[in-house]
């Protein structure tokens, strides 16, 4: 008898699968666009006709993908859509928590430390000045790191969640066109 093998069922093969949906390349396209880190190695990524420079290029690009789309498989796309959002929302919202909590902490701590600092006569001015000046460095380097793993992550999670509501309005959009057609006929 044989085996099934187990079909590993995600987000980003559903979207590629069923919809012609790579979320990965048509972030880059999207990044392009909105000129986010358009540098050379994105240039290079992306397919010359995709790289757009205004809106409507890009929007009539999403039209042009799935125009043959009936009004079904347009709904299970949008569905889709709604999914991914839903999935950037949390992320976003507890990379706000943590960011509070962790500069509250950080201040908090360093407040307490400058107030509650005795000095002591025997150590001389200079070596208190220096103590002082690497614990203000080591602070900022602990704010510089929790910076880059806390709020960069969130501002990505933030274009991939203009990203895909840019293309559920769209897709939106083709719903309402393609309904407008048919009531017209009827």
């Amino acid at each position: 008898m044989m085996k099934r093998k187990k079909i590993k069922r995600t987000l980003n093969s559903i979207g590629k699968n069923y919809f012609m949906f790579d979320f990965n390349a048509e972030r880059k396209i999207y990044e392009y666009l909105c000129y986010k880190d358009a540098n050379k190695k994105i240039k290079k990524e992306i397919k010359e006709e995709n790289q757009f420079e205004y809106y409507w290029q890009w929007e009539q690009y999403v039209r042009n993908k799935y125009a043959n789309y009936d009004d079904v498989k347009l709904r299970e796309f949008s569905r889709y859509l709604n999914q991914r959002l839903r999935r950037e929302e949390p992320t976003n919202e507890y990379m706000k928590l943590l960011i509070s909590v962790l500069l509250t902490i950080g201040i908090t701590y360093m407040t307490n430390l400058i107030i509650n600092y005795k000095s002591d006569s025997t150590v001389p001015f200079w070596f208190n000045f220096i103590f002082y000046l690497i614990v203000v460095a080591m602070f900022l380097i602990g704010l510089g790191a929790i910076f880059k793993t806390t709020y960069l992550p969130m501002l990505e999670s933030n274009d991939n969640r203009n990203m895909l509501q840019d293309y559920k309005e769209i897709i939106d959009d083709m719903i309402k066109f393609q309904n407008q057609e048919v009531v017209q006929l009827e």
